[in-house]
């Protein structure tokens, strides 16, 4: 049973098939082998950190991570955005970036974008604002472009994101609850260190954070 901080309820049902679907995409950037991978804040960084624990005790890294604001700049605690970004100002950030990977790149960059799906059209912005950056400041260098979207339930109603799909230009992985959404009380008890959490009285001292350490369990029982 996952000891969960005060006021935070995600059953171990839903632990499970988040596990699942991180293990899996890991997996697939293992095999792709991408030389980068875009993950728009907020919501996609604990997806990208449990991929990093599940490399880890598989003896891989992570290739490099570039961490873009393609969401907003800030969110209220149910995850509606305060103040949006502009498409421009999106692909503008996306390709700042881009820019110190293609200086260390030889002319091809294959690229990994990865982020979390309700409906399907977030990803499809960011998946084109990626795109577009490529295409429009780095015309001479060839680019290979993918994703995997982490999504819950398993209806998409985003018509792209099905032409992505049916184009193997989007991976999607299931799972029961997309509890790591940009909802502040759920996802800082998930993610911060024990040490940060200290005054709740839930963690040991510098223990690793709840979500982390959970993941690490499940698949370190896989392995026995």
């Amino acid at each position: 049973m996952v000891t969960q901080p005060r006021g935070v309820q995600i059953l171990p049902d839903s632990i499970k098939s988040f596990y699942e679907a991180v293990r899996e995409a890991e997996y697939i950037v293992a095999s792709r082998k991408p030389d980068l991978i875009i993950a728009p804040l907020r919501g996609a960084e604990p997806i990208i950190e449990s991929m990093r624990v599940i490399a880890e005790l598989e003896g891989r890294k992570l290739p490099e991570v570039a961490y873009v604001e393609t969401g907003t700049l800030d969110s209220r605690q149910d995850g509606k955005p305060l103040r949006p970004l502009f498409p421009k100002k999106k692909v503008e950030l996306v390709r700042a970036r881009l820019s110190q990977y293609i200086e260390k790149s030889d002319g091809h960059l294959k690229v990994c974008l990865i982020d979390e799906v309700i409906s399907g059209g977030s990803i499809v912005k960011n998946y084109d604002y990626v795109n577009g950056a490529l295409r429009l400041f780095y015309p001479n260098v060839e680019f290979e472009l993918s994703a995997i979207a982490i999504c819950e339930g398993g209806i998409i109603k985003c018509g792209r994101f099905e032409q992505l799909r049916g184009m193997r230009r989007i991976t999607p992985l299931f799972v029961d609850d997309l509890f790591t959404i940009d909802r502040t009380r759920f996802l800082t008890p998930l993610v911060r260190r024990g040490d940060e959490v200290r005054q709740e009285g839930e963690y040991p001292r510098n223990s690793k954070p709840m979500l982390y350490a959970e993941l690490e369990r499940l698949h370190r029982g896989l392995q026995k």
